[in-house]
This record gives C-alpha cells, structure tokens and sequence, in this order.
C-alpha cells in the first residue's frame, strides 16, 4: 500500500486520499485509533486499516444516501425540511460508526436520527442522545424513546404540586 501524506497532533490528524482531505479533532469518532496508527514509524504505518477506517465514513454516507455527508471529517445531516445541522460531535453518529464496525444493524439509530432531525430545537439535536445513553434509557424498536417524569402519588409535579401529571393533560 501506499504512504499518504498526513500531519499529526495532539488535537488532530489531516490526512491525503486519493486527492481528498479528511481532517479529525479529538472529540471526533476514529481520532485516537488514527492517531496510534500515525504515531508508529512510518515503515510500520498499517495504510490499509487507515484506508478502511476513512472509507467506513464514506460507506455510511453511501448506505444512508443523500442526508448524511462529511466534510473534513465533520458530519452533516439534512432533515426532512432540507436544513443542513452539523453533527460533528454527536454521540449518535459516533455510536452508528461504533455499531457499523461491529457489523451491528443500524437502521433503527437512523430513523432514530430522523426523528430527532425533526426537532426544531438545535440543543436537544446535539445533546438528547447523549443523555439518554447517560441514563441508560434505551431506543425502542420503533425507532422513540420513553421518558419518564417524577410526580407525586396525585399526579401532580414533585417541585409545586400545581402542575396535573395525569394521562390526558397538557403539560
């Protein structure tokens, strides 16, 4: 295989392939096993297993179609109104490329992403998968999450005791 050329740091690593430029930050997904390839002497560099890891990005943008895309080692993904938001250090595509590696099916973490594309809120984009996997709250099969709120024994909120719980109201 064929050296490529590359540059290296503490916080990131650009690398050249086939004309193309992909950089990755440390808080990216493939960062650390990028680095410890890159990091070893240049005649023990293994090319093939960092070819395969940029082209496992380039598979899950090929698998997905038109609504994932990477641009210098950042993610983007275009919901249903055409907005493009940038996932770059979303938990949830870190944890697709995690299950795509392991040869795990994924489509349900991509109707999931769907879903959450859906909410016009930019914060609860970046930050609701993380906190569910925080929680151990799961993704169920139908591609939602279950929530739960604490309430008192009436159904009303545990903090004032003024707001109704009960199946039905408007919270």
């Amino acid at each position: 295989m064929t050296e490529h050329p590359y540059m290296l740091s503490n916080k990131t690593v650009t690398i050249i392939l086939n004309g193309k430029q992909f950089t990755y930050t440390s808080s990216q997904p493939y960062f650390d096993e990028l680095k410890k390839l890159l990091s070893q002497p240049k005649d023990k560099i293994q090319w093939n297993k960092l070819v395969d890891i940029i082209n496992a990005e380039e598979h899950l943008i090929n698998y997905t179609g038109k609504n994932i895309s990477v641009c210098n080692g950042r993610f983007y993904y275009r919901n249903q109104e055409g907005t493009t938001i940038e996932l770059a250090e979303n938990a949830i595509i870190n944890r697709i490329l995690d299950m795509q590696n392991k040869r795990k099916p994924f489509d349900n973490m991509l109707k999931f992403l769907d879903n959450l594309a859906a909410n016009p809120d930019i914060i609860a984009i970046n930050e609701l998968y993380l906190f569910l996997s925080d929680c151990d709250m799961p993704i169920t099969d139908d591609c939602h999450f279950l929530a739960y709120k604490k309430i008192r024994k009436d159904y009303t909120d545990c903090y004032t005791g003024t707001i109704c719980n009960k199946i039905g109201s408007l919270v």
